[in-house]
């Protein structure tokens, strides 16, 4: 990033100061920053007086520090004092609307860090990628642009901004308003497509960080296990921001699962609604059918929390089916596979689309074939099949298919009962 060279003086709540190496503005229609006639930079965030703004307003004249055009000061009684474009026009940096909500959070956000001590910019573009983030902050000579996401933008900027970050040598930090999170009971969550974009961390141990600036509250999911392309069950942690550390940004904490009695209340539903709902002409149903299963009988070792499982979009009953019965299901004791031959079927079904894979900008390994590796571990520690040499498998009992719904019941409690440590663990 190259390291623009400001005037000799800004206006930060109304005192003259140095003015920082970077030039700082804000993205959106409305900005906390902008350029007054002489060419310093004017911030509003913590002018407090509504006088004040009324003679700044009354007595100089504001620009755009990226497209240069006219700007003016809005002070209301409702909404934060900002800067807004007087016409409307093509700002390369603007891409979404502002909102008090985005404004207040940004501030806090840029205030917490600045509290630690931290090199921090608040709105800080950055010419080389024509980017302004809402907060730029340098920790131990390391840049990181953190963006405070409130509203959705399509996945291709989502991705475009992360990886123009990244050419530059800055880390993102992409934090998503506490708002847009839905929760539908303790430890289940709804989330839309947008929302796994801020999936962050470890493949096997991601979270999702959001802030709330109405509470002033850090949260994050953690242990996120999708049951289905929208349904979650993931821990939520909550800490004041004063409290929250820049490092816990970055981690989880590691426990074991809390949620495993209504992941398996989840997958009971879906045999339950699938028995009455599945349609041949589902290219999914169709395939049970083919193989003479019904959706209500699908053996319980069907459709279980496994590590890394984050990064495939299709339901975890039907990817983990299609790795069940193209691998153990015709397969008597005795018989052998290996570890190549279901690689190559589950990158077939990828291919084929029968399963799909999400993207996650964020996180720093994406191995699309981990879920697979630790679905197929689970029949080993389990004792379904036993590895004679490394990546080769012999089986030693196969996994049974319940002949009616009232067996399969007793078979479920079986399963949960003689598994429950394994499937409750750290999916690490």
């Amino acid at each position: 990033m190259a390291e623009i060279k400001a005037r000799q003086i800004c206006y930060l709540a109304g005192n003259k100061v140095a003015q920082p190496e970077y030039i700082q503005i804000e993205r959106g229609s409305a900005m906390l920053t902008a350029k007054n006639k002489n060419g310093a930079y004017v911030t509003l965030h913590n002018i407090r007086t509504k006088g004040k703004l009324l003679e700044m307003r009354k007595e100089d004249t504001f620009y755009c520090p990226c497209c240069e055009n006219e700007v003016m000061i809005k002070a209301g009684k409702i909404k934060i004092p900002h800067f807004a474009h007087i016409r409307n026009n093509s700002c390369h940096a603007s891409s979404e609307p502002e909102s008090d909500y985005h404004l207040l959070g940004k501030t806090n956000l840029y205030l917490w860090l600045k509290s630690k001590q931290y090199l921090v910019f608040l709105e800080a573009y950055i010419p080389e990628i024509r980017q302004r983030a809402d907060i730029l902050v340098i920790v131990k000579s390391q840049k990181y642009a953190i963006e405070f996401q409130c509203s959705s933008i399509p996945e291709e900027d989502f991705i475009s901004r992360t990886n123009s970050y990244r050419a530059q040598g800055i880390i993102p930090i992409w934090i998503l308003a506490d708002k847009n999170i839905k929760k539908i009971k303790p430890n289940e969550f709804s989330l839309r497509n947008f929302d796994w974009l801020f999936l962050t961390d470890r493949l096997d141990s991601p979270s999702i960080v959001t802030y709330c600036p109405f509470k002033d509250q850090i949260t994050k999911l953690e242990k996120i296990l999708p049951f289905s392309p929208r349904t979650v069950f993931a821990n939520q942690c909550h800490e004041t921001l004063s409290s929250a550390s820049f490092q816990s940004l970055f981690h989880a904490s590691s426990r074991k699962l809390p949620y495993l009695r209504q992941w398996r209340e989840k997958r009971i539903s879906w045999s339950f609604q699938s028995s009455r709902t599945a349609r041949v002409t589902d290219s999914f149903f169709r395939f049970l059918y083919v193989n003479q299963i019904s959706p209500v009988t699908l053996p319980p070792e069907v459709g279980i929390p496994v590590a890394g499982m984050q990064v495939i979009h299709t339901a975890a009953v039907q990817w983990q089916a299609y790795v069940f019965i193209d691998m153990l299901f015709r397969r008597e004791a005795g018989e052998t596979l290996s570890m190549d031959e279901c690689i190559r079927s589950f990158e077939k079904r990828i291919r084929n689309g029968d399963i799909r894979l999400r993207k996650l900008p964020l996180l720093g390994t994406k191995d699309y074939l981990l879920p697979m590796i630790s679905y197929v571990s689970f029949f080993k520690k389990t004792g379904y099949i036993e590895e004679y040499k490394t990546g080769y498998f012999k089986v030693m009992k196969k996994v049974r298919v319940a002949k009616t719904y009232d067996q399969w019941v007793e078979w479920e409690k079986n399963f949960y009962y003689r598994h429950q440590e394994l499937l409750q663990a750290d999916k690490e």
